[in-house]
């Protein structure tokens, strides 16, 4: 659980947005896809304040819902969590570190 967390606080997810296990693509690094939802006109502008325009009558205003997720590969999932267990709770921040510099600064991963 807290390594999904880890991974939502690097990209500045909220705790909604689902982050998947890819076995496929077992080495792939965390990475984000799709749109933030919410209340827009037809146009695409996002409107902020959406129950001010509920009793004006006829509104352009659409709900787009969230197409927000996060995929990382299995035995990059793994290698976090490992990490984790490593390190006290207080000292969580550095595996985000670490994780923040991808593959350059970590080399490969290897599998226990």
């Amino acid at each position: 659980m807290i390594a999904r967390t880890i991974i939502r606080n690097i990209y500045g997810c909220h705790n909604s947005v689902p982050v998947e296990i890819d076995s496929a693509n077992p080495y792939a690094w965390p990475e984000y896809h799709g749109e933030p939802g919410g209340h827009f006109t037809r146009g695409g502008t996002p409107i902020a304040h959406p129950n001010a325009y509920a009793k004006s009558g006829w509104s352009n205003m659409v709900y787009r819902c969230s197409t927000e997720r996060i995929t990382v590969g299995s035995q990059v999932y793994a290698w976090i969590e490992r990490e984790l267990d490593k390190r006290p709770r207080r000292r969580h921040a550095e595996v985000a570190r670490l994780v923040e510099r991808g593959r350059t600064a970590l080399g490969p991963i290897h599998a226990c």
